[in-house]
């Protein structure tokens, strides 16, 4: 309705049913334009951009998002591999934390994700620790 009354939305969001990062270009060109009408813009992934892409995905985002959520779902490889099932294999962990060493300082905020009913509050922790470990913030969803 915002945008009907003609004002600028104040965050866009890019995610949704599928990884939207397999949309990388549009994400760039919408997300250039979004934040030069001064509109926030968000990135929620699961991090495999790079596996995805074939390619470093960060310079296509630099300038195009404001922040950056990246689903972290588990403490290690063996865990995120049984709770996720990533078709990249072994590979996915490694990337997900490459993709958030990438987009810590390029971007105002990054949050590695969990969702707090599928781990045990020790592994919670973990996965707080080594939020922190890469510079990034955490959240419990």
């Amino acid at each position: 309705q915002e945008a009907r009354r003609g004002r600028p939305f104040q965050e866009v969001v890019f995610c949704g049913f599928g990884e939207p990062t397999c949309r990388l270009e549009l994400i760039r060109d919408v997300g250039r334009s979004l934040r030069a009408r001064g509109v926030r813009v968000r990135l929620n992934t699961n991090g495999q951009a790079a596996l995805i892409n074939g390619r470093d995905p960060i310079p296509d985002l630099e300038g195009a998002l404001d922040e950056v959520s990246i689903s972290l779902n588990a403490p290690d490889e063996k865990t995120y591999r049984a709770l996720c099932r990533p078709r990249f294999g072994a590979a996915a962990y490694p990337a997900v934390l490459d993709f958030t060493r990438g987009c810590v300082g390029r971007f105002e905020a990054v949050t590695l994700t969990v969702v707090g009913f599928t781990l045990e509050p020790e592994d919670l922790a973990l996965c707080e620790e080594r939020a922190a470990e890469l510079g990034a913030g955490f959240r419990i969803r």
